[in-house]
């Protein structure tokens, strides 16, 4: 039900964008700045957040213990962590022997031309050994959709399990649309996120959508299943 309201308000949303402003260029040139790339790496780090040491995240992660383990992702281990200044965050862990080598660099790029408040933000990054390759994110304290929906461990006053109200369903799939169509609509070339679930769709405390999963994302080419489907929900 949910991801049906989800498709319905992001039909209702590109149509309200596309009769009130024209698309704007949501990848532009990244401002100067930054910490310079590594040998190898052909990725701007302008946008790509502060430069962390090796040494910095196993102290944030106790050696990547695993009771700090979230979960074993596709393109990488997910740990939480505490930075030295007391800020939570996500560090994700990429074994570069068992993912694809550029998978991380499209990520970097993503965050480097993208700039937008429904994307988990990238505090920086980890390139330093050749073998592992980290990405540090801003913390979101209530997770992804998926265990808000699927793993109701908290109880109320009178022992009951709570759920989201349907307001807070209504909230998070009217982020999770405004996300998906500033990609489709706002972005030159539009970018395809390529793996929306409810696991990649993350929550801040106050339930506000921050889109992550961002590694598949990529430039939309040619007519494909995808361009499909944005002309679809595009339709007058």
């Amino acid at each position: 039900a949910l991801l049906a309201l989800l498709l319905v308000l992001l039909l209702l949303y590109t149509r309200k964008r596309g009769n009130s402003s024209p698309r704007g260029n949501g990848v532009g040139p990244a401002p100067a700045g930054g910490s310079p790339p590594p040998p190898g790496v052909s990725v701007n780090l302008a946008n790509a957040g502060d430069s962390f040491t090796y040494h910095q995240l196993l102290q944030a992660t106790g050696d990547f213990n695993d009771a700090n383990l979230i979960k074993h992702g596709h393109t990488g281990d997910l740990f939480n962590g505490v930075l030295e200044n007391g800020i939570p965050v996500v560090i994700k862990r990429i074994d570069m022997r068992s993912t694809k080598k550029d998978a991380y660099l499209l990520e970097l790029d993503f965050f480097n031309k993208v700039s937008h408040q429904r994307f988990v933000p990238l505090l920086g990054h980890c390139l330093e050994n050749e073998n592992e390759k980290f990405l540090v994110y801003k913390h979101m304290p209530k997770g992804d959709l998926s265990n808000c929906l699927f793993f109701k461990n908290t109880t109320s006053e009178d022992g009951t399990l709570q759920s989201l109200d349907w307001i807070t369903r209504l909230k998070i799939a009217t982020g999770a649309a405004e996300a998906i169509s500033y990609l489709h609509h706002e972005c030159i070339p539009p970018i395809v996120h390529r793996d929306i679930q409810a696991s990649s769709i993350l929550l801040d405390d106050k339930y506000e959508v921050r889109l992550g999963s961002l590694s598949e994302a990529c430039a939309q080419e040619g007519d494909t299943h995808q361009s499909k489907i944005t002309r679809f929900l595009r339709l007058p």
